[in-house]
């Protein structure tokens, strides 16, 4: 399982898409989301040649009874020790994830983004207006916001405090610009881009 052993775009992708809603377990790392978006993690499992199946879970871990969700458990110390090595991500992710430096490209930089807005993030269209936000820790943001300002020429993006965890919003014409520049990188996504 040597997928995220080096750096590209794909692995980014899916190293951002873990980074926001991916956990690290002791002996791998496990994703759980909502059943709708069950199709996701089997382009992940067939780009991995994974043979472990993909669970169907009720009501696990929610406040909602009737929640369903699809999980794929990956039982591999490697791909849990090059995300750490390779990405930044570690147990306890969500406060003390650091920006990762290690890639090679921009665009691997922009699929790791991608992958992380795909988790734990939103675009959303009011009125014509588009925004653009994300949730994470402060340090973490901070260098997302450091990557949308070089795409749009110019400081952009204010962080908010929202209780533990922190929210970039990024609103008009530079939400407009950031989402022409992802749109344009062609790499499995969700549906946002």
């Amino acid at each position: 399982k040597n997928f995220f052993s080096t750096i590209n775009s794909a692995n980014s992708y899916w190293a951002g898409f873990i980074a926001a809603d991916g956990y690290i377990t002791k002996d791998g790392v496990s994703i759980k989301l909502s059943i709708k978006d069950c199709e996701h993690l089997e382009i992940f499992k067939n780009l991995l040649n994974y043979n472990g199946e993909i669970k169907v879970l009720k009501g696990v871990g929610t406040y909602n009874p009737n929640s369903v969700f699809s999980a794929l458990n990956l039982y591999s110390i490697k791909i849990k020790e090059d995300l750490k090595t390779n990405f930044g991500i570690d147990k306890k992710k969500t406060f003390n994830i650091k920006f990762p430096t290690k890639f090679i490209s921009k665009r691997s930089l922009d699929s790791f983004i991608i992958g992380y807005v795909d988790g734990d993030g939103y675009i959303g269209v009011c009125s014509r207006r588009i925004s653009f936000r994300i949730l994470g820790n402060r340090d973490f943001l901070i260098g997302i916001q450091k990557r949308f300002s070089e795409i749009c020429q110019e400081q952009v993006g204010t962080i908010f405090t929202k209780g533990n965890i922190f929210d970039l919003a990024v609103y008009g014409k530079n939400a407009r610009k950031l989402f022409k520049h992802f749109y344009n990188i062609n790499i499995i996504h969700l549906c946002y881009f």
